[in-house]
């Protein structure tokens, strides 16, 4: 990816749009490895797992991983097909 087409993609998808950034403290930490032990996750699977559980978001992914946690997981096929065709998706105010 050439370094304009990377600028725009960030514009578009960080700064102008719905996707925000987060992370995990390093208090969160032994959640984190707690979560990795008990669902057998990778550090990348029980990374996210940890953010979701913290902040109560969905888990929407291709990786089967996530079917072994308590929150399992939507696919990104479920969560289009919640939203009605043609619908806009909210706008933050």
């Amino acid at each position: 990816m050439n370094l304009r087409r990377s600028h725009a993609l960030w514009q578009d998808v960080l700064i102008d749009g719905a996707v925000r950034l987060v992370g995990l403290q390093p208090e969160d930490m032994t959640n984190l490895t707690d979560a990795a032990g008990k669902y057998k996750l990778d550090f990348d699977d029980a990374y996210q797992y940890s953010i979701a559980a913290k902040l109560d978001f969905e888990i929407v992914s291709f990786d089967s991983d996530f079917d072994r946690t308590d929150r399992k997981r939507k696919t990104p096929r479920e969560i289009e097909s919640e939203q009605p065709r043609g619908a806009e998706p909210p706008s933050e105010n």
